[in-house]
């Protein structure tokens, strides 16, 4: 009787020590065989990652690859304008080719004995030819890859000096029998210093062979010059038959003037480069005009001696019409920004 609730008692002990045994062996082997599929998905994850670094460098180096053409064309741009651009000064030399005409239609009917007007009014033309040289600074940038476009001053030194010395004879009044009026003039125009501002356009023309481009180029601007004169007139009233020429009236004038005139000057050239002197060192031909508007000067006329109950002073009207200048030069440049 004992010895079987002891037996009891003992297979009752070991099924209670089995059951949590037989529990921990089942278990675990799930969460093996749902590890095993992770694994199995991260290894093709940690495969693709390698191959994805080892395309990406192709995509890397493919941005200098277009950048490149870019880079290029600036430095081929850079290259065609580099003599051309920046900031230029030099000096030139050359002629200087003045134009206009110069009147003088005195009136002197008020002044002293002298009655009637000049008949054929004085005139000359202003055309000479003189030298001229003077500097220029410029600064220039490029408008595209071939054209560049900017702004230059010059300041010219030179004088061209036109004269002129006529002499006219003519009846002073119909009405006094035979008198006459004997009028010299002896007058003369410079151009001297001017200077201008100009915009200024090129277009880089490559050449054929070695020596690579040159620049035609045009200009316009603003011009102011000086021009200066000197003014003598004397007229002489007298009987001309019989010819006792017994002075009856004199009037005269001697003067000097100066006038500073404003105009627009325009024209066209070519910078050559010196080949084997670096970039910004250039051969400059330039041609330009400058024409200036028509302006009066205004000089003094006296008589003596004066004759009771006339006028012995009055003015005259000097016409200078259309002055112009036309110069033809030859330079260098030389770029020091």
């Amino acid at each position: 009787m004992h010895r079987s609730v002891i037996l009891a008692m003992s297979v009752l002990t070991l099924t209670a020590a089995s059951q949590p045994l037989f529990a921990a062996e089942s278990e675990p082997a799930a969460p093996q065989e749902r590890a095993a599929p992770a694994r199995e998905r991260a290894a093709p994850q940690e495969r693709a990652a390698p191959a994805r670094e080892r395309a990406a460098p192709p995509a890397r180096r493919a941005e200098p690859a277009r950048a490149a053409p870019q880079q290029q064309a600036t430095q081929t741009q850079a290259s065609q304008t580099d003599s051309y651009t920046g900031a230029q000064s030099g000096g030139y030399g050359g002629g200087n080719v003045a134009g206009g005409g110069f009147a003088d239609p005195i009136c002197l009917t008020s002044v002293g004995g002298l009655s009637g007007c000049t008949p054929v009014g004085f005139n000359h033309s202003l055309s000479k030819t003189g030298g001229i040289g003077g500097a220029v600074v410029q600064w220039m940038v490029p408008a595209s890859q071939w054209v560049v476009v900017g702004i230059l001053g010059d300041l010219s030194f030179g004088k061209t000096t036109a004269s002129s010395s006529q002499t006219f004879l003519y009846a002073s009044d119909p009405s006094i029998l035979n008198q006459v009026t004997t009028e010299t003039y002896t007058n003369s125009v410079s151009q001297s210093t001017s200077g201008s501002i100009r915009f200024k356009a090129g277009l880089v023309t490559p050449l054929a062979g070695w020596y690579g481009s040159i620049m035609p180029y045009v200009t316009v601007g603003w011009v102011r010059t000086k021009f200066e004169g000197s003014f003598s007139y004397n007229a002489v009233n007298f009987n001309a038959f019989p010819c006792t020429c017994s002075l009856l009236a004199f009037a005269g004038t001697s003067v000097s003037w100066s006038h500073q005139a404003n105009g627009v000057i325009y024209g066209f050239g070519v910078d050559v480069p010196i080949p084997g002197a670096g970039p910004g060192v250039v051969l400059v031909f330039d041609y330009s005009r400058a024409d200036f508007g028509s302006f009066d000067v205004v000089v003094p006329v006296t008589a003596a001696p004066c004759i009771a109950g006339r006028v012995c002073a009055t003015t005259d009207t000097l016409h200078v019409s259309s002055p112009s200048s036309n110069r033809f030069t030859a330079g260098v440049r030389i770029k020091f920004l």
